[in-house]
């Protein structure tokens, strides 16, 4: 059990959640044992303060099981730290807060989204059917309200698949039919 996993936001103080012999702390200890004093605390945070670690456990599934239950970074980081502990290990080897969290999952996604791309690009099939709409989806961001994307989608032996959302500079026919062609050449 790595004791310095739990720590508190609020202060420097590392809290202990097991005793010396590692053994639940009962209620009727005080809490104040188990914390160490604030000279404790400072100076072995200076002397054994290490670089955080470079373990990457986050795997493709886990970061799908996260995207399509649609937990946000925050409940993501929450998580992984919890089944770090519950695996036994310590939370310092790995690097498990909000910006890598969101690094690994952006890259996790670009790589399924490659893997995908590639997959299509190799098996092509002979018959597909183009569909893109003359509806424009607007812009995701409030800023950027006044772009618009469209959505192009091919269908083959009973299979769909999102070819491109790419952002058009206008919404006229000829935007569009070059964003069509665009697509097939990309």
């Amino acid at each position: 059990m790595c004791y310095g996993c739990l720590w508190s936001p609020l202060t420097t103080d590392f809290v202990q959640t097991r005793g010396h012999n590692d053994q639940p702390i009962s209620s009727d200890e005080s809490l104040e044992e188990s914390l160490p004093s604030t000279s404790q605390t400072i100076s072995s945070e200076s002397t054994t303060r290490t670089k955080k670690g470079r373990k990457n456990f986050i795997m493709l599934k886990l970061v799908a099981a996260s995207d399509r239950f649609q937990l946000s970074i925050r409940d993501s980081v929450y998580i992984f730290r919890v089944v770090v502990e519950v695996l036994d290990f310590c939370c310092d080897d790995f690097p498990i807060n909000k910006s890598s969290i969101q690094h690994i999952r952006t890259q996790c996604r670009k790589d399924r989204a490659e893997s995908i791309k590639s997959d299509f690009q190799n098996n092509i099939p002979e018959m597909m059917t183009v569909h893109w709409d003359g509806k424009l989806l607007p812009g995701l961001d409030v800023t950027s309200s006044k772009e618009e994307h469209l959505l192009i989608l091919i269908s083959f032996a009973e299979n769909e698949q999102l070819l491109t959302v790419p952002k058009l500079e206008s919404s006229s026919g000829q935007d569009q039919a070059k964003a069509v062609l665009n697509a097939f050449y990309d």
